[in-house]
């Protein structure tokens, strides 16, 4: 009968279908993602997916190059002059005129040129601060970095992401309480 096993082989049952469950997610999806600026610019698929690296690459070769130029105090005046800029003119782009490709992308390219100038000298600045215990300034200079980070893109992001002139103003803020707070560790120092 075809229902029987071979000699020696026991009979199997057929296993039910059952329905496979949906793989849980890393992370809970709550609130809303943000919206790039791509989308924002109500630019092309094609516009929005291609990446460039010139841009960051001359900006690290610049400053790399700048490094030995300068004390590290003017390079970071430098830094923060450039940044300082760079907010200005997004501002303006966003308060006064509609925001077109390139004009919304190039305040933010000056911004981050001033930030690839600025970054290194104030790493290093903070390090100095505990000459003998280096690396565990570094840890906790990355911890610090990890947890500002979070706190802005949770809490901070969500309430200007929809519109280009608040990303604009928060951009702003960030920058000036940034100069804030190196201004009070160089009078400290001082």
């Amino acid at each position: 009968s075809p229902d029987l096993p071979p000699p020696g082989q026991r009979r199997r049952r057929p296993r039910p279908h059952r329905r496979r469950r949906p793989r849980a997610r890393a992370l809970p999806q709550r609130g809303r993602r943000p919206h790039p600026l791509g989308v924002r610019l109500r630019l092309p698929l094609q516009h929005r997916l291609r990446r460039r690296p010139g841009p960051q690459s001359l900006r690290s070769a610049a400053a790399g190059r700048l490094a030995g130029a300068f004390p590290p105090n003017r390079f970071v005046a430098f830094g923060f002059a450039f940044m300082g800029l760079g907010a200005a003119l997004n501002l303006a782009v966003y308060l006064w005129f509609t925001p077109r490709v390139p004009w919304a992308v190039l305040p933010l390219g000056v911004y981050t040129f001033g930030f690839a100038l600025a970054a290194p000298a104030i790493t290093i600045q903070g390090l100095d601060l505990f000459p003998d215990r280096k690396g565990l300034a570094s840890s906790l200079q990355g911890f610090a970095h990890t947890l500002i980070f979070a706190l802005i893109a949770g809490l901070v992001a969500p309430l200007v992401y929809r519109s280009g002139l608040k990303h604009a103003a928060g951009l702003a803020v960030f920058m000036f309480l940034s100069w804030l707070a190196h201004r009070g560790y160089r009078s400290r120092a001082a």
